[in-house]
């Protein structure tokens, strides 16, 4: 991300945004891609936490995996709380 900021500081300059600025945008043949963008960056905007149930807001549907993000975790703790004399293999899918 930082490299991203360093390459496009001199082209780009950032501006604050809010919620409002996402919502009835114009959209035509050639910006349909945006409308995802904008849906996706309003349910940032309004801190909304995601839920099972249907919503008033289109958005991108997401899966977590969180059984690999906790695998993930044990295993960065275990990394940098494994007491002297011990190590362990993280689990690697072949």
């Amino acid at each position: 991300m930082r490299k991203a900021y360093h390459a496009l500081q001199g082209l780009v300059t950032l501006q604050p945004c809010n919620v409002e600025d996402c919502i009835a945008r114009q959209y035509n043949r050639l910006s349909p891609d945006y409308q995802l963008l904008h849906n996706l960056c309003r349910f940032f905007l309004e801190n909304s936490s995601s839920s099972h149930e249907r919503g008033n807001h289109k958005t991108l549907p997401f899966l977590v995996d969180m059984a690999h993000f906790y695998e993930f975790f044990v295993a960065e703790w275990l990394q940098k709380n494994t007491p002297q004399g011990y190590f362990f293999k993280q689990q690697h899918p072949i």
